[in-house]
């Protein structure tokens, strides 16, 4: 099988949509002799900030001598993204090869597998044959019935900051998505992100049910000490840390991290300090606030709720305070877009509309015209370099920035367009 091939059999073969459930998961991974069963865990569930989490955690337990599998999605070009080991993508070539054996197991199976359940199995088979030592395992859509949770043990669970989204799928209320999020403890130790009683509350039950250990991240402890494009530098629980990842919300997201790598260290690994703070320093996470360009100043950012849309428009306000901001924005129809709309309105100088390369996308008239209903000003785009010219010429005359945010199908458009 080429890689092509490989990406047209998942593409064939895969049942469309999100089907919440472990069974097929688990059937196609016995066809495959269970390399799921071979590997050791770091699992990572949450609404916003698990690419991030994910991210610091690879970077810093590569950079202290572990073999580190990373499994995340969606991808933004290119599907090899999904698959990393200390940091490098998986060729096309074990792509192929791999896919190749996962879809004589799935064929086998009667093909009942969808596309995210293929790859989660392909990403097992994938580390165990390379002989990763850990793998920083991201769940796809909730976490309770997440392919990714058929694992059946973990050195460390992670929970990252929790919002309304998917609520279709994991319930209407925070605690409800909150106890969706808790379906992957298992017991032994857990992190989680400092939370509101609500979410907090569910998750303390879901823990005392599972046994399992679980600290929360303790923002009290946190100090913010430099912020500017490009790094930022902090203190956390005595200890001075600098990143390169952008917001307020990121260095929360390093926090917990740090959290996850205390719990390790009680788990056995052997992780310094300067692998710590070296790791947290070189971690990168792509369309997340990610200055693409300075002439005007391009900001990215693949954020696609409320939370991530208050975040971003946070972010930009403190780095650019006194620029006008015009705001790229691109979102899925099932999301909550009067929420976006209504954190990006406030520092939004005007819109442009545009319509993201997916079947879920909002019609960039659509978008326009609910944007103008909500009082601001905005404008339609025809396609991403369309609108990604008529931000830039509005920033330019009005000396001001763009941020485009929305969607990461969106922003895998901008990076490839930027040439990324």
């Amino acid at each position: 099988m080429q890689y092509q091939e490989a990406l047209d059999y998942i593409s064939e073969a895969a049942v469309p949509g999100s089907i919440p459930g472990l069974s097929r998961t688990e059937a196609l991974l016995a066809n495959l002799g269970s390399p799921q069963d071979r590997l050791k865990y770091i699992h990572v569930a949450g609404t916003n900030g698990k690419g991030s989490v994910c991210s610091y955690l690879q970077s810093v337990l590569t950079a202290a001598g572990y073999k580190t599998a990373l499994y995340t999605s969606p991808h933004l070009s290119r599907i090899n993204e999904r698959y990393k080991i200390d940091g490098k993508d998986i060729s096309d070539t074990r792509f192929a090869e791999i896919i190749e054996k996962t879809a004589k197991a799935n064929d086998a199976c009667g093909r009942q597998c969808t596309e995210f359940e293929i790859l989660t199995a392909a990403a097992f088979l994938y580390f165990a044959e390379e002989g990763a030592e850990v793998c920083v395992l991201e769940t796809g859509l909730g976490g309770r019935l997440d392919a990714t949770n058929v694992i059946k043990a973990y050195d460390c669970a992670v929970i990252t900051n929790i919002g309304l989204d998917h609520t279709e799928i994991l319930g209407s209320s925070l605690a409800e998505v909150a106890g969706e999020k808790a379906g992957i403890l298992k017991g032994g130790l857990a992190v989680s992100y400092e939370a509101e009683p609500e979410v907090k509350n569910a998750l303390c039950d879901a823990a005392l049910k599972t046994g399992t250990s679980l600290v929360f991240a303790d923002f009290d402890e946190l100090n913010s000490l430099v912020a500017s494009p490009g790094s930022q530098s902090f203190i956390y629980k005595g200890e001075k840390y600098e990143i390169s990842l952008q917001g307020e919300h990121q260095i929360k997201n390093a926090a917990l991290a740090i959290e996850a790598v205390a719990q390790l260290r009680h788990a056995g690994y052997k992780i310094s300090e300067a692998a710590l703070k070296g790791g947290v320093l070189a971690a990168k996470n792509p369309a997340r606030f990610e200055i693409l360009s300075s002439d005007p100043v391009f900001i990215l950012d693949g954020g696609h709720n409320t939370q991530c849309a208050v975040a971003a428009a946070k972010a930009a306000e403190d780095y650019f305070p006194k620029l006008k901001k015009t705001v790229i924005v691109g979102i899925m129809a099932d999301k909550d877009v009067s929420g976006v709309i209504d954190a990006l309105g406030k520092i939004a100088d005007s819109f442009v509309a545009v319509m993201p390369q997916n079947g879920r996308a909002m019609p960039a008239e659509n978008l326009r015209d609910f944007i103008i209903s909500r009082g601001h000003r905005a404008t339609a785009a025809k396609s991403i370099p369309e609108a990604v010219n008529i931000a830039t010429v509005t920033a330019l005359n009005n000396d001001g920035i763009v941020l485009c945010i929305g969607s990461l199908y969106m922003a895998g458009e901008v990076r490839e367009y930027f040439g990324l």
